[in-house]
């Protein structure tokens, strides 16, 4: 069975992200993105991603399927959430998207070919701090 990370962005700036962190880990070939555009209606991203999902499931036995969205209450989020309502045993939706989560969810998956999902939260809940603050405060 095989793990799947889906980005859904605002303008497709996971593909760039996803450069980044090939560039720190390697090679990441279970990983694609879904941009959402200025020009896309709400009905056809949601298409697209559905289309995704159901291509994807008929292609490989997946196992796991984990969406991680930019912003939380944005279009490709709620998309998200939608689907994974209606797929829960399969779809899991984080959102915040950022540089320590793809990383932390990829290298998991190399590691393992399965998410846990508490210990990628509990991991990357802290990935956004003031360094100003902390170099102020004598790195505490």
């Amino acid at each position: 069975m095989t793990c799947r990370i889906l980005l859904l962005t605002h303008g497709g700036w996971g593909e760039m992200l996803i450069s980044s962190a090939q560039m720190i880990i390697g090679t990441i070939d279970f990983i694609d993105e879904i941009a959402l555009q200025p020009i896309d209606t709400l009905r056809e991203y949601t298409l697209r991603v559905e289309q995704y999902y159901q291509n994807l499931v008929k292609q490989l036995d997946i196992s796991q399927l984990l969406i991680i969205t930019d912003i939380f209450g944005g279009t490709p989020n709620n998309v998200a959430a939608v689907l994974a309502k209606q797929y829960p045993d399969m779809i899991t939706v984080f959102t915040g998207l950022n540089l320590p989560l793809l990383i932390e969810s990829c290298s998991q998956v190399i590691a393992s070919n399965q998410i846990d999902y508490a210990t990628l939260q509990q991991n990357c809940e802290h990935s956004v701090f003031n360094i100003s603050q902390r170099i102020r405060m004598g790195g505490e």
